[in-house]
């Protein structure tokens, strides 16, 4: 999990941090499928989730796929990524970076900021994430549901026909 406090780079304009964000993302993707000879690893199908929190502060948070063995040269990478995306030196605290254990709390992370009436549903504690104007939360096409569907980690969901359930 990576968090991206675009305030503290010193931008507030949306439209700059959704571009900012989508050459972060491609970048990502690219760096996954190419390591380079010099760098090491193999390459992998980059796999990400994003969203948008406007918190008193603008930040991106990055759930990503990243090897063991590719770790530290992502630190490095992303630190790069941001300070030219962004076109500033990185500041202090901009970036923090995490390994993420309990995909469950991962996922109630991303959820806090649902409409209220829905998080008793998922048994979430809502938190206000602020408006924000355009896409908040986004994923890479190979974590998408036609994907899932294709490859079997998620079945098709039917509605229950009522004549059959007596309802």
């Amino acid at each position: 999990m990576a968090t991206i406090n675009f305030t503290l780079q010193g931008i507030e304009d949306e439209d700059e941090i959704h571009l900012a964000l989508d050459k972060i993302r491609g970048r990502y993707c690219r760096w996954a499928k190419e390591p380079g000879k010099k760098r090491g690893g193999r390459p992998f199908k980059g796999a990400l989730i994003w969203e948008l929190a406007n918190t008193g502060h603008y930040a991106a948070h990055l759930f990503l796929h990243v090897p063991v063995t590719r770790i530290e040269r992502f630190r490095l990478d992303l630190a790069k990524w941001v300070a030219k995306e962004t076109k500033s030196e990185l500041a202090p605290q901009t970036l923090d970076i995490k390994s993420v254990y309990n995909e469950f709390g991962l996922r109630k992370y991303l959820l806090k900021g649902l409409d209220p009436k829905f998080c008793p549903l998922y048994r979430i504690r809502h938190v206000p994430q602020g408006k924000i104007r355009g896409k908040r939360f986004g994923y890479t096409k190979n974590l998408g549901p036609s994907e899932c569907l294709k490859h079997g980690t998620k079945r098709p969901y039917r509605w229950p026909n009522h004549a059959e359930t007596n309802i």
